[in-house]
């Protein structure tokens, strides 16, 4: 690993863990529908009222994830080839 990928992968963890920190959040409606709340802080999610409580989707913080390490992974490899001058 050279130097460039060691900062890579510094970056990569602090952006998948501000990531995890400030998840999408959804909201829950009638009929078991449930619309989009936004982001906000895993600790303080945004509220509608004091009734219903926003959940973190994890289906979509699970895409948003992989597609991130995949492309850090690219970089990563890419940083790694070694150049025929």
């Amino acid at each position: 690993m050279n130097d460039r990928q060691g900062k890579l992968l510094l970056l990569a963890a602090t952006v998948l863990i501000a990531m995890l920190l400030y998840p999408p959040f959804v909201r829950p409606g009638l009929n078991g529908y449930t619309s989009d709340a936004g982001y906000g802080w895993l600790v303080f999610p945004p509220r509608m009222n004091s009734y219903y409580t926003d959940s973190v989707n994890i289906p979509l913080l699970a895409i948003q994830e992989l597609v991130a390490a995949a492309a850090f992974a690219a970089v990563y490899f890419y940083l790694g080839r070694k150049r025929n001058a």
